[in-house]
């Protein structure tokens, strides 16, 4: 079964979903820099072959985080980590898996050089499928990926813009109240910012007690 998984995975022709445009600002930099923004998509075998969906995702715009789903263990996503401002082409392209504890691992994908053309960016593309591809005959299990959870993201205006930004972007749930949401921390150097991708657990809500 994993085997056709795999095949399937190789080969299908790609089609790229439409992606949610979100960004934000803390509240305490006003007018300043430090402008935090990402595409966010959410992948299902219906999409088509992994390792195409993630490349082409990633060449139209670095700045995102993919869901792709969950296992026995925690979460998968890929994540284009920006890098620094002072650097437009610097910043890099992971699979990450996060348990619902929070805790994180990490494989690197792609980690792009600056000054590079569109041409030379593009011939990487096979490298990052080749390197997904391996994944999934180890710990990227496709056979045992389940897509049954709620995604949602914080509210925003039509344009993207969100209302009270705190970080976070996006965040998934399971029946059982397991929690996780995706944020975006960035370190400022003046007006240069590095950004990259972390994850934190929530609790589930507490249950009250009914009085009589």
């Amino acid at each position: 079964m994993r085997l056709a998984l795999l095949a399937l995975f190789a080969l299908a022709v790609p089609q790229l979903a439409e992606a949610e445009h979100l960004h934000g600002r803390p509240a305490d930099q006003g007018d300043h820099c430090c402008d935090f923004k990402a595409e966010v998509l959410r992948w299902t075998p219906a999409e088509g072959p992994l390792a195409a969906f993630i490349s082409n995702a990633y060449f139209e715009q670095p700045r995102l985080l993919i869901a792709i789903g969950y296992d026995a263990q925690g979460f998968w996503t890929a994540e284009g980590d920006p890098g620094t401002d002072a650097c437009g082409d610097c910043g890099r392209l992971w699979l990450r898996h996060t348990t619902f504890a929070g805790g994180r691992t990490s494989f690197e994908l792609n980690s792009a050089r600056d000054g590079e053309t569109t041409e030379q960016r593009a011939k990487r593309k096979p490298a990052i499928k080749q390197k997904i591809f391996a994944l999934a005959k180890g710990p990227l299990d496709l056979s045992a990926l389940r897509h049954d959870y709620v995604m949602r993201g914080p509210d925003h205006d039509r344009d993207g813009k969100i209302e009270k930004f705190s970080g976070w972007f996006a965040e998934v749930s399971k029946k059982d109240g397991s929690l996780l949401r995706f944020a975006q921390v960035g370190k400022r150097t003046m007006c240069w910012l590095d950004t990259t991708w972390h994850a934190y657990t929530l609790a589930p809500p507490k249950k009250t007690k009914k009085t009589k």
